[in-house]
């Protein structure tokens, strides 16, 4: 028997989940990262940081395809932690067979995404195609099935990812052919992650960079300017690692500006993703579908042949 499992890479993190019969979700456990792989994840964030909003969100954050030291190395890494999360299902559940979702950071490139690929083999956690690999927005709609009804269509939704280095705030447009989000424009704020909240004014200031993000990205009204309607705002999510207290206060913000209405938070931020994940795996449980479309993603690497 096979059972459906959800696991979301953060920086600090590595979170699980699992998906049951009847569509609920309990969280496994979290994984605590190590030092090598966290540097990874900074380095990339590196490349793609906009440090504020003096240009315009969507063009600040660099599409870039270089990515960290070795491509091997970060498939050794990331296959390193997958071994220890696969233990820690092991631990946790039933002999049975795990077929696991990922969700990674909407910042990890195609080469980081290969390295998962090559990585979940490598851990003997296959995946079974690209559409097991949801990068956050994708597994935070999963979470709160926005595209669940069928009859709600053209509508945006908002990742706010909160740690506590970083915020990364992202617009994401609802694609009815994959029922998952594309981004639209985001901006990734270093300076505002939670370690800055000590600061004095700190509260202003996001809130202020929050409210000028929309104002680049979005108009109030019916003429849009090649800008996002803000009345199609149909959704806020909140994600990360960030502690429960800065989460509260990030929530209590969010709710300022967006209201009640909109504000999906009822999964725990550092789970959320992984919940996602979990349906996604639940439906491949459900419905068996094993590709090999990951070959045809930018800088794919075949394994190596075998020594006579």
């Amino acid at each position: 028997m096979s059972y459906a499992i959800g696991i979301s890479f953060g920086l600090e993190y590595i979170a699980i989940s699992k998906a049951y019969g009847d569509d609920t979700v309990d969280f496994i456990g979290r994984h605590a990262t190590c030092p090598a792989y966290q540097g990874f994840f900074q380095r990339v964030l590196r490349e793609r940081v906009q440090g504020n909003l003096d240009t315009c969100p969507g063009r600040g954050v660099p599409n870039t395809h270089l990515i960290p030291p070795k491509l091997h190395e970060v498939q050794y890494l990331l296959g390193r932690e997958l071994e220890k999360v696969l233990a820690t299902v092991e631990t946790s559940l039933s002999a049975a067979e795990p077929v696991p979702a990922i969700s990674i950071p909407y910042h990890w490139n195609a080469t980081a995404q290969r390295a998962v690929f090559k990585a979940t083999e490598k851990a003997k956690m296959p995946l079974a195609g690209i559409h097991m690999l949801l990068r956050l927005p994708q597994a935070l709609e999963k979470a709160y099935q926005f595209d669940s009804d069928a009859s709600v269509t053209d509508y945006y939704f908002v990742v706010v990812d909160y740690n506590r280095t970083y915020l990364h705030f992202l617009i994401c447009e609802t694609a009815r052919d994959g029922g998952y989000g594309i981004v639209e424009n985001q901006v990734q704020l270093s300076r505002l992650g939670e370690t800055s909240a000590s600061q004095r004014g700190y509260r202003e200031e996001v809130l202020e960079s929050i409210n000028r993000f929309l104002s680049f990205t979005t108009v109030k009204g019916d003429s849009t300017g090649g800008k996002i309607l803000y009345y199609k705002i149909k959704a806020v999510t909140l994600s990360g690692e960030a502690s429960s207290e800065g989460m509260q206060c990030m929530r209590n913000l969010l709710l300022q500006i967006f209201g009640q209405e909109v504000l999906y938070d009822s999964h725990l931020p550092l789970y959320a993703a992984a919940v996602g994940a979990a349906r996604a795996a639940k439906l491949q449980v459900d419905n068996p579908k094993s590709t090999k479309d990951f070959v045809s993603m930018p800088e794919y690497i075949p394994d190596e042949p075998k020594q006579p």
